[in-house]
């Protein structure tokens, strides 16, 4: 049932940005000196509406000698106004079976 779900998403998403606009690439890098690991992340960001912006990512994580493929999330975020946006997330694991759905609020001062 899950796949089925992660599959009309996916469908969903893939027609919504061939109608967007030309995408913005985005990336980030994170090491967490405690535990010596490496994140990282590319993806793109499409805006498909007036203030509604999705953001597919891929992401690597690991020990330097150990960076792998990790995950791939499809984010959809919703921008209230400028300080305030509204989110939600898809994650996968690293087979691209789904893991978790996350929501959330940002801000900007």
């Amino acid at each position: 049932m899950m796949k089925s779900v992660m599959l009309a998403t996916a469908f969903a998403a893939m027609a919504t940005v061939a109608s967007a606009e030309t995408p913005t690439f985005v990336g980030y890098s994170e090491y967490a000196v405690e535990a010596k690991t490496f994140e990282a992340g590319v993806g793109a960001e499409f805006i498909v509406a007036d203030g509604l912006i999705l953001t597919p990512t891929l992401i690597g994580f690991g020990a330097a000698d150990e960076f792998a493929f990790d995950r791939a999330e499809l984010k959809a975020s919703y921008g209230l106004n400028e300080n305030v946006g509204l989110y939600g997330k898809v994650v996968t694991d690293s087979d691209l079976n789904y893991s978790e759905t996350v929501v959330g609020a940002s801000f900007q001062f």
